[in-house]
């Protein structure tokens, strides 16, 4: 049903994805497509001698199209350009979602993007137009400061590319139909928009203005040859595995007259991604950011977990970027009277960008530079992925002496000896979790000299011949980790070599975390997954007391990474650069023999902070 309420812009224009997916079950997706456009054009009375149009009610099917109208009328879903495009970007294959990174963008993200970057009689493109919103919103505010007819707009002023042929078919609909309820109308329009991947594409232009919804895909899921060209072609591309956003602002850049604008709606991941570092070098070299405008947690695009912000951007000179957080759906209504903190762009570090204001940004700058930082002083690893954890782990239940594991309606002996505690670091909160942990893991390894090897299959199948005949009876579903695209030197084995090569007493946390969660593993032997584990050769007890400190813990709301409900990032790359003071054998004796709350009192004084 589409949302109305006025308080609510994040679904203020939405179409359910279950209202098109019962749709789907009906009709096909050319049939849906016509139909809309058909009840559209009937609805606002509207008659038209342009082709493309003709083209689409030639094709219609009366009485589906009639099904369909009798639905949307139950549903009270009143057809305007926003909900066809909203229908449009719904109409997409799964696969094909998958592979060009298509995500219906809100009206009021469109509407604030091209407000702040369309100021003339601009050119303006989209690089990644999908079905046209972006296009559809440039030619509105086209027409507004230049009061020329929007034909002309389209044929003068708008360019676009799309690597879909459906998406930009459904555009060039989208910008005839704004033509003819602007009463404008033309047997052939003369569009700028055309097929191709742009990042591939030999550009021959520039423009005024580039705006957009770059494509949310990893450059993993792209054929082999198109990664190669990406990676040697692009600066922001040439290192590790990067989303494909990434290399559209450099090419949005490039493609930029010298005192042109540019704006995105991306994810917010570049500030501090790893796989983001040559985005970072690439914008602080020249100072591209005029603006960000980051929306936190607050999920911008229906049914999609992705953190997003949108980044305004130019090629003149500038000292600072301008940097807000929107915390509150309310907030969405009033973008244009944001307030802006000024960050100075020789505050940023290259490996990741704290966008702090001045006072906080002084804080963090004293934090990191104390002692020696978290990841010099212990380390930080991740815990083991075996990628198919429910074909390895046991939930401690015995019978005899034996393990039993419980698959597919069948139950499995596993010899004791091949197995190992294992502690689930995600739901960790306390000692206590950890002294009621029954959880092990099939540990199909030996130690050789310092490491942990697989065993060999024979080795396996002569001393733990249950757990052999277990493996065999799984060869299949092991086979499918990461798609069965992947081989294993040993096909039982963990699918990652992980997690399991240090041991030693340790703290472990989840990954993620709304507060405090470290606690002290005690035993060396135990492995943990889903989590981090940080080792030291020092006083752990003193570590823990710091790590669960209000120092700490501001650190991290201040530069960490936060994620829906107020959980952050504990990951290595968000706690690495924490600086741990030297204490003397006096303050460690306070900081274990008092309140945390004495603790955090007397640490904020040690890092003279102004909390």
């Amino acid at each position: 049903m589409v949302k109305v309420k006025s308080n609510d812009l994040l679904h203020k224009i939405k179409v359910e994805k279950r209202e098109v997916d019962f749709l789907l079950g009906k009709y096909s997706v050319k049939q849906i497509e016509t139909s809309l456009i058909k009840i559209f054009l009937e609805a606002n009375n509207l008659k038209t001698k342009n082709e493309l149009l003709l083209d689409v009610l030639e094709k219609n099917d009366n009485d589906i199209k009639e099904n369909i109208k009798i639905f949307l009328d139950g549903r009270k879903i009143k057809l305007t350009l926003k909900i066809i495009e909203n229908f449009f970007e719904l109409l997409v294959e799964p696969e094909d979602r998958k592979l060009n990174g298509v995500f219906y963008t809100p009206e009021f993200v469109v509407s604030y993007i091209v407000n702040e970057t369309i100021k003339g009689d601009d050119s303006v493109c989209d690089l990644s137009c999908g079905s046209g919103a972006f296009l559809v919103g440039a030619s509105e505010r086209l027409k507004d400061i230049t009061k020329k007819p929007i034909i002309e707009i389209i044929e003068r002023n708008i360019f676009g590319a799309d690597i879909s042929e459906t998406s930009v078919y459904r555009s060039k609909i989208l910008l005839s139909l704004l033509a003819l309820i602007n009463k404008e109308d033309k047997k052939n329009i003369k569009f700028n928009l055309i097929k191709t991947d742009s990042l591939s594409y030999n550009w021959n232009k520039k423009f005024d203005v580039i705006i957009g919804n770059p494509p949310y895909v990893r450059v993993q899921n792209l054929t082999a040859e198109s990664r190669k060209f990406i990676n040697k072609n692009y600066f922001t591309a040439s290192e590790g595995n990067i989303d494909l956003f990434i290399p559209f602002f450099e090419l949005g850049l490039k493609l930029l007259k010298e005192n042109g604008k540019m704006g995105y709606i991306s994810p917010n991941s570049y500030y501090s991604s790893r796989a983001s570092k040559r985005l970072r070098e690439y914008i602080q070299e020249n100072n591209f950011i005029k603006k960000i405008l980051d929306f936190n947690h607050l999920p911008i695009f229906a049914g999609v977990t992705v953190y997003t912000c949108i980044t305004l951007l130019d090629k003149s000179p500038k000292d600072n970027i301008k940097y807000a957080v929107i915390h509150k759906k309310k907030l969405l209504e009033k973008l244009n009277k944001t307030k802006f903190t000024k960050i100075k762009y020789s505050s940023l570090n290259v490996n990741k960008w704290n966008l702090l204001n001045k006072k906080d940004a002084k804080n963090i700058t004293k934090i990191e530079s104390m002692g020696t930082p978290l990841g010099k002083l212990v380390k930080i690893t991740n815990g083991i992925a075996t990628l198919k954890d429910e074909l390895y782990l046991l939930d401690g239940e015995k019978q005899d002496r034996f393990f039993l594991k419980n698959f597919k309606n069948k139950s499995y002996k596993i010899e004791p000896e091949i197995t190992r505690k294992i502690i689930k670091a995600s739901i960790l909160k306390n000692k206590r979790d950890i002294l009621e942990n029954k959880r092990r893991i099939i540990f199909p390894y030996k130690l050789i000299g310092k490491s942990y090897q697989p065993l060999e299959e024979q080795e396996l199948k002569k001393n733990y011949p249950n757990c052999y005949d277990y493996f065999l009876d799984i060869k299949e579903d092991l086979a499918k980790r990461d798609r069965g695209n992947r081989e294993y030197n040993k096909w039982f084995a963990f699918g990652r070599v992980q997690g399991y090569n240090i041991f030693g007493e340790k703290i472990i946390t989840p990954g993620i975390s709304p507060s405090s969660r470290f606690v002290i593993c005690g035993d060396s032997k135990t492995l943990y997954y889903g989590g981090i584990g940080i080792f030291y050769d020092g006083n752990l007890e003193v570590l823990l007391r710091v790590l669960q400190s209000k120092v700490f813990w501001y650190y991290i709301y201040k530069t960490s990474k936060e994620y829906k409900s107020e959980f952050w990032s504990l990951s290595k790359n968000f706690i690495e650069n924490f600086g741990i003071p030297l204490f003397t054998e006096t303050e460690e004796k306070f900081i274990l023999n008092n309140t945390q709350e004495e603790t955090d009192n007397f640490l904020i004084k040690k890092y003279s902070l102004n909390i």
